[in-house]
This record gives structure tokens, C-alpha cells and sequence, in this order.
């Protein structure tokens, strides 16, 4: 299976602010030929300008022609901003 598929965003549900992901992959290969039964970690990097400090109210989407993730959605919790 191909993950390179898969799209990532953040929304913000208070101001409906949308943030698409970038997915952090170490091997294009392996991210593009998934075998079945498979698992595969990776991260998702999302620029922000100006991130806020409180993430309450944000949902993380994913949306693909694959496999649709019809209303799935996960609210995000605990996360740290990445200094670059």
C-alpha cells in the first residue's frame, strides 16, 4: 500500500483555522510499499507562524483516496513545540 496517499491537517475549531502536515518519513521507499500487515511510525510536521499556546481546540484530520477516515478526527493533547 502507498501512504504517500494519506493527507495530513491540524484545524483549529474555535477560529476554523486549517493547517495541512507534512509527513516525516526516513525511507520514501518503505513509506511508498507498505506490506500488509505492516506497521510503519513516523511524524508530521505542521508550520505554524504563529502557533498558539493552547491546543484545546485543535483536531487532527487525515484524508485519503485509499482509505477514506470518513469523520475521523483526534483532538490533540500535550504537545511541545519543535525549535528549528
Amino acid at each position: 500500500m502507498d501512504l504517500s496517499d494519506i493527507q495530513f491537517s491540524v484545524k483549529d475549531e474555535k477560529f476554523g483555522k486549517s493547517y495541512e502536515g507534512q509527513p516525516l518519513m526516513e525511507d520514501e521507499q518503505k513509506f511508498k510499499q507498505v506490506p500488509p500487515g505492516y506497521s510503519l511510525t513516523f511524524g508530521v510536521k505542521f508550520l505554524m507562524k504563529n502557533p498558539p499556546k493552547n491546543v484545546r481546540h485543535f483536531y487532527l484530520y487525515m484524508d485519503s483516496s485509499i482509505d477514506p477516515f470518513e469523520d475521523t478526527y483526534w483532538q490533540l493533547d500535550g504537545l511541545s513545540k519543535s525549535k528549528q
